[in-house]
């Protein structure tokens, strides 16, 4: 009124609550996007229509090796993905097509390792069609790609072996050596190894015997690289080959103390990496699978051990299918020639018997692969003079003296010679006191003659007799060389 008392009160009041409840879950909605967006297993980002990162989750920070979420604020994806599958493409494609699901990039981690991620986006416009932002989520692939990468490498290697392996069957007698080269190539380029090779036996004290091999352009042999450095061999790598074991070494300082020699032998090859891998025939190990690599260093313990043993049992077939072949014909062949020798060596006279002789060891000589046969005959007087003696090589210069003569010269063989022992040896047997190491292998077969005479046979070779020639081969040529010294008595 007009002294100032309230007379009365008009009041007004709208109902908000929907309007509240609204807000309210609004805000709930908020937190559990906010909580969805923050701790889901997928990186993801916000990020402008240039590729300027304006806001992304915990996920991707720790995807991309950054500390935090905050430091990926404003950096450029045209930085964050490797140049092999640049943003810039990516981004075209997003703004192109408006959403773009499952591409598979390479990003760039902080700490400048790279990883396999799948990123999916899409473009947010305005009413007008202009891009607002580009929302992505990025999922790290890495583990899956290796994975796929290590399986198709398995496949690719079993379509290797098995291709390998029916060439092999296939392989006619004479073709054999070119399909075991072949071999020991396309599994050293699929190894990724500069220097690959098989060494036909497993010997004591661990000394290569090439029997095939191959090297990448500007690379030397290995049985070049064996010649140059005199090296004394791997005896720890061949120990453990011994016993059945592939040996990988990524680097050599990586091999134990007990390795020392091994170590010393392919540092003067220039070896950096090596795997060695037995090869194992039902009979026992028939030889070796080297790889090395020279120009870097190569982990091949990674690859998986049933496929290297797989490997070694391919070639092992190979070489044993391989040595059966030879053998029997080898066999047969010796057979011919002591049908042969004998017709000739029946009607010999003392004036045709010198070259019957020296034709027949030479016979014998290449029928079993041997580098010389010498044969030769003594009297009980000891006077070099009466003695007969006979001598083939393969290369007739060789200018070598005659190995049959240094076992006789050394009193430890002769003696067993003179017992009728047959005598093997060669430079990586274990020689007795007071006996040289023979410059090659060896193998003399002695014979006991009439009044006194005796005579003896022997094949040397560099590469090992064994298993080319084994006890079977040796009592033939026990047969041959006895067959030869009758003719002499007959005379």
């Amino acid at each position: 009124d007009r002294d100032g008392k309230v007379t009365f009160s008009l009041s007004s009041g709208v109902d908000i609550t929907h309007e509240r409840r609204l807000i309210q879950e609004l805000r709930q909605s908020e937190e559990r996007f906010r909580d969805l967006f923050e701790n889901t297993p997928i990186g993801l980002l916000r990020c402008t229509a240039d590729g300027i990162l304006r806001t992304a989750n915990k996920r991707l920070a720790w995807i991309l090796g950054h500390e935090s979420q905050e430091a990926l604020a404003g950096l450029s994806l045209h930085k964050i993905f490797h140049p092999d599958t640049p943003a810039a493409r990516f981004l075209e494609h997003v703004e192109r097509f408006g959403v773009v699901r499952g591409i598979d990039a390479w990003l760039n981690r902080a700490d400048g390792t790279t990883i396999w991620a799948r990123v999916s986006s899409r473009a947010m416009r305005d009413n007008a069609g202009k891009t607002i932002h580009y929302e992505t989520a990025v999922e790290d692939i890495t583990r899956q790609k290796e994975a796929e990468k290590k399986l198709a490498r398995q496949s690719e290697f079993e379509r290797i072996l098995t291709r390998l392996a029916t060439s092999f069957v296939k392989a006619k007698p004479e073709s054999a050596e070119a399909a075991l080269g072949e071999a020991v190539q396309t599994l050293t380029r699929f190894m990724g190894g500069d220097r690959g090779y098989i060494s036909e036996t497993v010997a004591s004290p661990g000394v290569f015997h090439v029997q095939a091999e191959w090297t990448s352009v500007g690379i030397e042999p290995k049985s070049a690289v064996i010649r140059k450095t005199d090296a004394a061999g791997l005896p720890w790598f061949f120990r453990e080959i011994g016993q059945g074991k592939v040996v990988c070494a990524m680097r050599l300082d990586d091999l134990p103390a007990a390795a020392s020699v091994d170590r010393a032998t392919l540092a003067a090859q220039s070896v950096r990496s090596i795997a060695l891998i037995p090869l194992i025939a039902p009979h026992g190990i028939v030889g070796v699978f080297g790889v090395e690599s020279v120009r870097q260093e190569r982990d091949w313990s990674q690859e998986p051990l049933e496929a290297l043993n797989l490997a070694g049992e391919v070639l092992a077939g190979s070489i044993g299918q391989r040595y059966y072949e030879m053998a029997l014909h080898r066999r047969l062949g010796l057979y011919a020639l002591m049908i042969s020798a004998s017709i000739r060596l029946a009607g010999v006279t003392r004036s045709d018997v010198d070259s019957v002789m020296q034709e027949a060891i030479g016979e014998l000589g290449r029928n079993l692969g041997a580098d010389g046969v010498c044969f030769m005959r003594t009297t009980g007087d000891n006077d070099p003079a009466s003695h007969q003696h006979y001598r083939w090589e393969s290369s007739p210069d060789s200018g070598q003296a005659c190995p049959l003569r240094m076992l006789l010269d050394t009193k430890i063989t002769n003696e067993k010679l003179n017992a009728g022992e047959i005598v093997c040896t060669g430079p990586d047997t274990d020689m007795p006191a007071g006996m040289s190491t023979p410059p090659c292998h060896i193998a003399a077969i002695p014979f006991a003659g009439q009044a006194g005479t005796r005579a003896y046979l022997a094949l040397w070779s560099e590469r090992p007799l064994q298993p080319r020639i084994g006890d079977e081969m040796l009592s033939l040529v026990r047969i041959f060389g006895e067959m030869c010294e009758r003719s002499f008595e007959k005379m």
